[in-house]
């Protein structure tokens, strides 16, 4: 159990504008993060540094700094700017959590000391935010978790002095903690008549085998076929994919696939038939979770060979010990026949009381639709 703090004890905010700023806090980042409700790779300062350096665009930070007397770093707020323009004409300078986009980035937070989480904390962020009226329009923070109560939080703080929405987009994991030796055999009957016709259709054509990528060799070569398959499998559907819409997107995931196997996170598997990559799956082992970030398959080739990768997958984290399979964002009916569940997670879209805001907010215009769009 935490030890109770006093959580009324004066403490010193700062608001960082620069990336040197960050950097000169950079050995504190994960120590504050570990010690957090919001600790997941996706917050990680190795994530943060890989990310602006791949981002295409000028990120200007906005990252809040909570200190104990004793120059303690208790709290991280970790904004950056950008902006937004409603039909291509109105501008609005907005706040998104570094990190959040061409990532495949989930779960933004606050980042906060689980001792020193308390209402007053949030007041002081709140009043930090006030104190910068001038410089945003609104936070967007898609997919925060219930988890650790932050969602709930920061609604109730912010909901006293500005508008926001607030919608449901849970994400969805398997919990691998009852699962078996062999996960197929936690699996529902049906979903284990599917796995096994499609372990037979693929090796009726030729030799399968799976393996895991081991050096930084093997990184190119497998992320360039998840690239190329992951598009091609969208261009089927007369669609582009992520990566197609996103180019600079593979830069990250190259760049933060070296260091994630460097720091021993990274899974990288790929199922090669007769010599031949089918099917790729990534994903990254954090605080003994699975977190897979994306997957590609070649939909010239059979079907299947998708869900026989996924099936290893599982198993493999069964073998590693680790508590839970992360599908991230969204729950759908392939991810509930993977035995899944929902997890609570709000998209929660806030902004300043003024004119420009009001519209936006009676109306419940989201900054994901056709008429918000972000400036290029």
């Amino acid at each position: 159990m935490n030890k109770r703090v006093d959580t009324h004890k004066p403490v010193k905010l700062e608001l960082i504008r620069s990336w040197d700023g960050l950097v000169a806090i950079s050995d504190q980042w994960n120590d504050l993060l570990s010690d957090s409700w919001a600790d997941t790779i996706f917050l990680r300062w190795e994530w943060v540094s890989v990310w602006k350096d791949t981002c295409i665009d000028d990120i200007e930070p906005f990252v809040i700094t909570v200190r104990e007397d004793n120059d303690n770093l208790i709290g991280l707020v970790p904004f950056y700017q950008t902006e937004y323009r409603l039909l291509n004409i109105v501008r609005y300078k907005v706040l998104h959590v570094i990190g959040d986009s061409a990532s495949g980035s989930e779960y933004p937070a606050w980042i906060i000391s689980k001792e020193h989480e308390s209402k007053n904390i949030y007041n002081l962020i709140v009043n930090m935010l006030e104190s910068h009226a001038g410089e945003w329009d609104w936070m967007w923070m898609k997919g925060v978790r219930v988890f650790g109560g932050q969602a709930r939080n920061i609604h109730g703080i912010v909901k006293k002095k500005y508008y926001i929405n607030s919608r449901k987009n849970n994400s969805s994991s398997i919990d691998l903690r009852n699962y078996k030796k062999e996960s197929i055999n936690s699996l529902s009957r049906n979903k284990r008549s599917q796995l096994r016709r499609d372990l037979k259709k693929v090796l009726v054509y030729g030799e399968v085998h799976i393996t895991k990528c081991e050096n930084r060799k093997e990184i190119d070569q497998y992320l360039d076929v998840l690239f190329k398959l992951h598009n091609i499998r969208w261009q089927s559907k007369g669609l582009k994919g992520m990566f197609e819409r996103l180019p600079w997107e593979m830069d990250f995931y190259r760049h933060f696939a070296t260091a994630a196997l460097e720091n021993g996170w990274l899974r990288l598997y790929v199922l090669h038939q007769e010599g031949v990559i089918k099917a790729v799956q990534i994903g990254y082992v954090y605080n003994n979770i699975y977190c897979q970030l994306q997957e590609g398959f070649d939909p010239e080739h059979l079907s299947g060979a998708g869900n026989v990768l996924r099936l290893h997958v599982t198993d493999e984290c069964v073998r590693e010990g680790l508590t839970e399979y992360d599908f991230l964002g969204g729950y759908t009916e392939h991810k509930r026949r993977w035995g899944s569940r929902e997890r609570a997670c709000y998209d929660l879209f806030i902004g300043r009381k003024s004119l420009k805001n009001l519209l936006i907010f009676v109306k419940n215009i989201w900054p994901t639709g056709r008429f918000l769009k972000i400036s290029k």
